[in-house]
């Protein structure tokens, strides 16, 4: 089946909502509420955690209604609406706290945030399955998605700029954000037309967190898919931390070349993973960008210069994993349907929702409780100052988010080893 372009479109662009909020939620925020709002950096950890461990039950849910509805509207599109207007309640008390702010404020609010990110992510990804069956025109299509994050991301990167201090580039954020809610999740709902369900799907709404003890296949690659998000989650999670209090740098600049690498390797990686398989090329780029993350453990201020090599080599390698699992977990998806005769992208979607929420937590938890373990101080700077940060918890960032990583991505690499042969018989026509 042959998309047409306005599909393309409509599919991509609640990908750049999506990355507009990704910033300040999973980079930007953790270090504001620690650093200028003054909780303790094991809370927030703890915090974030605890709200991503309700995503266990909120994600399987929103799978299953949303296989089952039926409407003039379709399957996927009334929970993106509800979604979009939950995010737009919970942006601006997020972004922009009040003076009297505790922990138990942020739980609220971000777990608000994260169910309405969530109404929105999950029916969303369904539509990867829902929307062709064709192995290349699937991978093109996660490429069109992943394309509009990463300029969402970009976006996100580059507008704050325009104003000094972090409390007023959340402000910009947060304006962006809630603008950008009706222009991507509209075209989303107007310009996408979903296809009818093959077979109404039977079972209960935590049927999609027993789906990996039936399905040997799926069990693997959701193992490889946890370890791999947790690797990545490190980093993530220390970024604004290491450029602080390890390179004494702005990092603007290596981000935005970070993410402008991925957006112009999405190509090349679409053209691989039909080329040689999508798994093959995936298990490529997290080998890749491993051995370019690890080294940068020996960089400091005076060598800030090489982490530019890392951050060109590890974005290029970022597009391959956004874009290949996700066209990976519909061929998944599809596997299920024709075993099984039930047609429920959407369950399958909320159990990689949920997989990538708790991976999420855990990776968040474990590097902000690794710093706090190692006697971080919040405001505290580096250097000779009455309130310095000690060394340990400098090198305990340093080793949060170049070495550990490789403690699970490379497992997730092994695992992936001749998950997925070469597609030579597919269809590339469509």
């Amino acid at each position: 089946m042959r998309l047409s372009p306005l599909t393309y479109l409509g599919f991509a662009a609640p990908g750049f909502f999506m990355a507009l909020t990704a910033i300040p939620t999973y980079i930007t925020l953790q270090k504001f509420y620690v650093d200028e709002i003054g909780i303790a950096a094991a809370t927030v950890g703890l915090v974030l955690a605890l709200s991503r461990i309700l995503d266990a039950f909120t994600d399987p849910l929103i799978g299953w209604m949303s296989d089952r509805t039926s409407g003039r509207l379709g399957r996927r599109k009334p929970y993106m609406l509800l979604g979009g207007a939950l995010c737009a309640i919970s942006l601006w008390p997020l972004l922009q706290p009040n003076n009297d702010v505790t922990a138990a404020y942020l739980f609220t609010w971000i777990s608000i945030f994260y169910f309405g990110a969530a109404l929105i992510q999950v029916p969303y990804a369904a539509w990867t399955a829902d929307l062709t069956k064709d192995y290349a025109t699937r991978t093109r299509l996660s490429g069109y998605g992943q394309l509009a994050l990463l300029l969402g991301t970009v976006i996100a990167l580059g507008a704050p700029q325009a104003v000094e201090g972090v409390e007023q580039q959340l402000y910009i954020l947060a304006i962006i954000a809630l603008v950008a809610i009706p222009v991507t999740i509209g075209p989303a709902v107007f310009l996408v037309r979903e296809q009818k369900a093959v077979t109404p799907p039977s079972g209960g709404p935590f049927d999609a967190l027993l789906l990996p003890f039936n399905q040997p296949r799926l069990r693997r690659f959701a193992i490889a898919y946890g370890l791999n998000a947790l690797g990545n989650t490190l980093p993530l999670t220390l970024t604004l931390f290491y450029f602080d209090h390890v390179l004494d740098e702005d990092p603007s600049a290596p981000l935005l070349l970070y993410f402008l690498a991925a957006m112009a390797f999405i190509p090349i990686w679409t053209y691989l993973g039909n080329k040689i398989g999508r798994g093959v090329a995936w298990q490529r780029a997290i080998l890749i960008s491993t051995l370019a993350q690890f080294p940068v453990f020996l960089l400091g201020p005076e060598t800030t210069n090489l982490f530019y090599i890392s951050a060109l080599i590890t974005g290029a390698c970022l597009s391959a994993e956004f874009t290949l699992p996700q066209a990976m977990q519909a061929d998944l998806a599809d596997e299920d349907t024709a075993s099984s005769g039930k047609d429920r992208a959407a369950t399958h979607y909320a159990f990689w929702s949920v997989s990538i929420n708790i991976t999420t937590a855990l990776g968040a938890g474990l590097a902000l409780s690794l710093i706090g373990w190692a006697g971080f101080i919040p405001g505290a700077s580096v250097g000779e100052s009455a309130n310095v940060q000690p060394q340990s918890a400098v090198w305990a960032i340093a080793i949060g988010y170049a070495c550990l990583p490789a403690l699970f991505k490379m497992p997730a690499w092994l695992i992936l080893a001749n998950f997925e042969k070469p597609q030579s018989a597919c269809d590339t026509n469509a």
